[in-house]
């Protein structure tokens, strides 16, 4: 694209020639007749000098960017989640043809951005998951990647287990209405993004889910907090049904209660 802008203004005397000490002095307004480009001064004013500017590519942000290389009757796609370094977008099917060119403009502009993936099929299954392309960037069966919420660091593979970024500030309240001295099973814990955040503030945290892969990662993460020096420990971790895993700890909180009794 194309920019003017006014620079240099600068005084000339009634021969034409520049007055000496003058470049770039300022005045009230400007007079005299317009001659071209900008401005001939006048025996007093200052003269106006038009510049033209020629931006490229590198100067123009994503959205501009998608503006020009994207069709007019195409809908530049702004909003998108972000899950660590990867970019996850939910296109259109006025995208298909351009979404190459408009993951590759990301990956240009967002320095933080490694990974450009796109939604290919709803969200269900016993996991929560939903299928997906890479478009362009990093990544391929496994798309690892660490997220930063509330104070805590997530690892997680973003293909295999169920994340929102979304709900941080709701998971976030959720845990500041639990009281110290609770006792929380989270069912459908995820990757723990409740039930670490839980295990900082309450007497005890049980943390469940049925996908294996999210149980590994809870782990993980458990660990990798620790190691920050944000101590936190779990309860127990189970990979179950839900109804099982609540009828198992009902079990266990009765027995210990009878032993308790017989002690």
């Amino acid at each position: 694209g194309e920019a003017e802008g006014v620079g240099g203004a600068r005084r000339e005397n009634a021969g034409g020639e520049e007055s000496p000490g003058s470049e770039g002095s300022a005045g009230a307004g400007f007079s005299g007749r317009r001659d071209g480009g900008g401005f001939a001064a006048s025996d007093t004013g200052p003269r106006l000098v038009t510049h033209k500017l020629r931006l490229g590519y590198q100067e123009l942000s994503a959205d501009e960017a998608l503006s020009r290389i994207l069709p007019a009757d195409v809908t530049v796609p702004t909003g998108f989640e972000t899950v660590g370094h990867i970019a996850h977008l939910n296109l259109r099917a006025e995208h298909e043809p351009h979404k190459a060119a408009v993951a590759h403009v990301l990956l240009d502009k967002l320095p933080h951005i490694r990974t450009v993936v796109n939604k290919t099929g709803e969200t269900g299954g016993p996991f929560r998951t939903f299928a997906m392309e890479v478009l362009a960037g990093e990544g391929g069966e496994v798309l690892e990647t660490e997220v930063s919420e509330n104070g805590l660091t997530y690892r997680l593979d973003f293909r295999a287990v169920y994340w929102n970024s979304k709900l941080g500030t709701e998971r976030a309240r959720l845990v500041d209405s639990f009281a110290p001295g609770d006792v929380v099973l989270d069912l459908c814990c995820g990757v723990g993004p409740i039930a670490l955040l839980a295990a900082r503030k309450c007497t005890a945290v049980y943390a469940n889910d049925l996908n294996p892969t999210a149980v590994k990662y809870v782990e993980v993460n458990q660990k990798k907090n620790n190691a920050k020096n944000v101590f936190m420990n779990l309860a127990g971790v189970s990979c179950m049904d839900a109804r099982d895993c609540v009828a198992m700890r009902v079990a266990e909180v009765a027995a210990a209660a009878a032993a308790a009794a017989a002690g």
